[in-house]
């Protein structure tokens, strides 16, 4: 299974954002729309598409929040991938890179649940 993590930009966003979880789900998952709304907007956030080949099917994004802490505030993957390892390869995935952030000494994973 070829997955990668690519930069969400002006041709990918909408497909990020059409992106879903299953319904047992939606409370524990941020929508990926008002998650990129805050990464345009505050220092430090960084975003990645989840894609399989060519297809977006998921989303993360992680924050500094400080000059040694790294949080992971975002990751989910669409429905319709769930259940074939393309999470645990994400996940893999993403800490090489936020590992590239040379100043960081503590990574944590924070949940953000949805606002009903």
């Amino acid at each position: 299974m070829e997955v990668s993590l690519r930069q969400v930009t002006k041709e990918n966003y909408e497909k990020v954002c059409e992106l879903d979880v299953t319904k047992e789900q939606e409370d524990y998952v941020a929508c990926n729309m008002w998650s990129l709304v805050e990464a345009k907007y505050n220092e430090g956030y960084e975003t990645r598409a989840i894609y399989v080949k060519e297809e977006p099917v998921g989303f993360f994004m992680w924050v500094q929040e400080s000059k040694v802490k790294i949080s992971i505030w975002r990751f989910m993957v669409d429905k319709q991938h769930q259940q074939k390892s393309i999470g645990h390869v994400a996940l893999n995935l993403a800490l090489v890179e936020i590992k590239k952030f040379r100043a960081y000494k503590r990574l944590k994973f924070v949940i953000i649940l949805k606002t009903l």
